[in-house]
């Protein structure tokens, strides 16, 4: 992927804001932005396009759950109690600066969930990235060529001759 080094510097990004932000509130970013930097450095060039769906349903899922946040939250948080509680209004620079990281970490995993998207999207069929079948890719990605080319050497009979059918096997 030609923009690898600058979805690792998002990632990096995401997990200094998530850290800022933990500040204010509990901030599950942190983790998971953490996560997602091991899957990078540790293991995406093994089976990118299995670690490029992982990396896509995670930023989409984490996504979907700041922009509900903000949702509920921002409603309150913009508020002011008109002087009722003195606590609650002095609060308003802190509840600003949590809206405001949730922003930017929003617009940072967008980037990632758009490089990984638009990677994916130039080298694979989008229908596949809608199938959660993680099992059986992670099974692929075990046995590798291996099973495959186990199959094509016990299709082959005596006589040199190669089955036009062979059979999958399933290897666990």
């Amino acid at each position: 992927m030609e923009n690898f080094e600058l979805a690792k510097k998002l990632v990096w990004g995401l997990a200094a804001s998530a850290c800022a932000s933990c500040m204010v509130r509990n901030d599950y970013n942190v983790l998971f932005s953490f996560l997602t930097m091991i899957i990078l450095v540790n293991y995406y060039r093994e089976n990118p396009k299995f670690f490029s769906k992982i990396v896509i349903h995670l930023m989409a899922g984490l996504l979907v759950i700041d922009v509900f946040w903000l949702i509920i939250i921002m409603p309150y948080w913009n508020s002011s109690l008109g002087g009722k509680n003195k606590y609650w209004d002095s609060l308003s620079g802190v509840h600003s600066f949590a809206i405001f990281m949730a922003f930017v970490e929003i617009a940072l995993k967008g980037g990632v969930l758009a490089i990984f998207f638009l990677d994916y999207k130039s080298k694979h069929d989008i229908a596949e990235l809608m199938k959660l079948n993680y099992d059986q890719e992670q099974e692929s990605l075990k046995t590798g060529e291996n099973v495959a080319s186990q199959n094509f050497n016990s299709n082959a009979n005596l006589n040199g001759n190669l089955d036009t059918n062979p059979k999958k096997e399933v290897v666990m």
